[in-house]
């Protein structure tokens, strides 16, 4: 049971908060029953801090007001965020040099920028910042920003597609669509008609979802480069090219060596043109992970004719 009597003193308060902190586990919420000039020791609050967000409630006012003291708690544990002096958070500096303080560690920058006030999430300039430090405060945008283009790029280019949609007004703005087919599959389709025979487009769209290939005009689905690279990134997107690029022998191995089960997707002839080759034979078997859906009769017909290959061979050896 929890008792005001429990430390005696600061010493053996920081001795308990110290040996227990390394598990993760200690009760830092134990900070609310002790004595009142232990409860304001900076080191107790430090330490409470890393499993209590209120810890920095116990701190005298010379501590609230202490930037660099707030700081360290911050870091220990963002959430106590919403216990500091309303003239931090409204500080754009400084909460940005503290987003800037956590480094790599996106669960803490996100913390901090979900539970800010709406007037300072709402703010552009800080924003942008925000997201060029860290791309997870992406997610607590404020709404409104999802007509601002300067906001959208932003997000496009750090991997967050929240704010694009085939039914906002930047279909038809070519930056914008340039940036989200890099980061959103279904971009290229979504967007207007006319990119789909934007070939900087298109490329930028395959070399990172192969099948997009399927959203672009049919004078993009025969040229061979662009063709080239979409199977370099998903083998299947040769079901999509026309039959002429589809029996088209550097094109098919291409996409044989991405995932061979594409082999089903291409004519009968080419295919066993392919099975007679014995390295073909030896890469598929080396891959039989490749496999989607072991019911797959196609596939199956390819690993019989593997076998009657490997048959063949044997019996002229």
């Amino acid at each position: 049971m929890k008792s005001d009597k429990k430390y005696a003193d600061l010493n053996s308060f920081i001795s308990f908060l110290k040996n227990t902190a390394p598990n993760g586990t200690y009760p830092g919420d134990e900070i609310n029953y002790v004595a009142e000039n232990i409860q304001k020791d900076a080191d107790v609050i430090l330490y409470a801090s890393l499993s209590y967000d209120k810890a920095i409630q116990f701190a005298d006012n010379k501590l609230k007001s202490d930037k660099i003291f707030l700081e360290k708690v911050l870091r220990n544990n963002p959430n106590s965020i919403q216990y500091i002096d309303n003239q931090f958070v409204d500080h754009h500096d400084f909460l940005l040099n503290l987003m800037i303080g956590f480094g790599t560690d996106k669960r803490k920058n996100a913390i901090i920028f979900n539970y800010l006030p709406k007037q300072i999430k709402g703010d552009k300039e800080f924003t942008l910042k925000a997201l060029k430090i860290n791309d997870c405060v992406a997610s607590w945008i404020d709404e409104k920003f999802k007509n601002d283009k300067e906001i959208v790029l932003e997000m496009l280019k750090r991997g967050e597609t929240k704010f694009f949609s085939p039914y906002d007004k930047f279909k038809s703005d070519r930056e914008v669509v340039l940036q989200a087919v890099k980061v959103d599959i279904n971009a290229l389709d979504s967007c207007d008609d006319k990119f789909k025979s934007d070939k900087e487009i298109v490329l930028a769209s395959v070399k990172n979802w192969g099948v997009t290939i399927k959203h672009a005009d049919n004078v993009l689905k025969s040229d061979k480069e662009i063709a080239y690279v979409a199977l370099n990134e998903d083998g299947w997107a040769i079901q999509h090219l026309p039959i002429e690029l589809q029996n088209d022998k550097e094109l098919v191995l291409k996409a044989i060596e991405n995932n061979w089960t594409a082999l089903k997707f291409v004519s009968e002839e080419i295919r066993i043109q392919f099975l007679k080759n014995i390295e073909v034979r030896k890469f598929i078997k080396a891959n039989l992970n490749k496999i989607r859906n072991k019911d797959d009769t196609k596939l199956k017909e390819i690993l019989d004719l593997i076998v009657m290959f490997d048959n063949n061979t044997n019996k002229n050896s």
